[in-house]
């Protein structure tokens, strides 16, 4: 099975007068072959998960990915990264160049240190990504202006808090912005209660939005956000448990272990050896 993937490079290999970062290139990865992907990259790469799981290992760091994640390659830092093979990966990257580049990339939320990063304004950064990747490929239509036009709306798409298209229903805001913390922070959030007082509501009204936009409870909504990124960590890192326990949020391996074989039927171990037709050693 041949990799299948959409790629275009302009011409303009400096930026365009009065700006100092240019995109060299962009691409979609709509098919993985390659078994590992190793580079020591020359450019600043960032990418944008649009479907399936992954994982990275770069500047010291290791990271889970998974649809909606960006992730970056940065100049001279060696990166080794790949799908999950039972939920294959759709790609959207470029390469910037130009003495902006780093700079661009801090402003993607990226860095050398901190290789991987879920921004919340996931439909509105795909959006514009994708209309930048659009207009890149055709030169015939898009002058460097309109492209780098875009590629500062996805800049600020990165950075807006929430989708333009998010709905004014204070009830369903009130989620969403919970949302975004039990997701962004599974492992330090403890309870219900903490996420209330950081929204300035009571521990009810959030109990009520919740029952009332998505039919379970706060903590029903984190226990879930946990276990998958319990899943994540066992399927595509070899930490020991009880480090995946910590990381997840959970207090203790021994209660891990219990709340785990309650929700899936099987120990974390034994799920993390039914995995192993995807390997933990980059």
């Amino acid at each position: 099975m041949k990799g299948l993937r959409e790629s275009f490079q302009r011409s303009l290999l400096q930026p365009p007068p009065g700006a100092s970062v240019w995109i060299l290139r962009m691409g979609k990865l709509l098919l993985d072959d390659t078994p590992v992907r190793e580079f020591v990259p020359v450019h600043v790469g960032p990418h944008l998960v649009l479907e399936g799981c992954g994982l990275i290992k770069t500047g010291g760091g290791e990271y889970p990915l998974r649809a909606g994640d960006m992730f970056c390659l940065w100049p001279g830092v060696e990166a080794h990264y790949r799908q999950d093979p039972s939920r294959p990966w759709q790609l959207l990257w470029c390469h910037l160049i130009g003495d902006g580049a780093a700079a661009a990339g801090r402003a993607l939320g990226l860095s050398a240190e901190k290789s991987a990063w879920r921004p919340t304004n996931g439909q509105g950064v795909r959006r514009t990504m994708e209309e930048l990747f659009c207009r890149f490929c055709r030169p015939e239509k898009y002058s460097p202006s309109a492209v780098l036009s875009s590629f500062f709306a996805w800049l600020s798409a990165v950075n807006a808090p929430t989708d333009d298209s998010a709905p004014a229903n204070p009830t369903r805001t009130l989620v969403m912005q919970a949302q975004m913390l039990f997701e962004g922070f599974p492992e330090i959030v403890m309870n219900v209660s903490e996420v209330a007082r950081a929204l300035h509501v009571c521990r009810t009204t959030l109990f009520r939005a919740f029952r009332e936009e998505l039919k379970q409870s706060p903590m029903e909504y984190l226990a879930g956000i946990r276990l998958e990124k319990a899943k994540e960590l066992l399927r595509l890192t070899d930490r020991k448990l009880v480090a995946v326990a910590r990381d997840s949020g959970y207090r203790d391996e021994k209660y891990f272990s219990r709340v785990f074989r309650q929700a899936t039927g099987t120990t974390p171990g034994q799920y993390r050896m039914r995995q192993s037709d995807f390997s933990h050693t980059l």
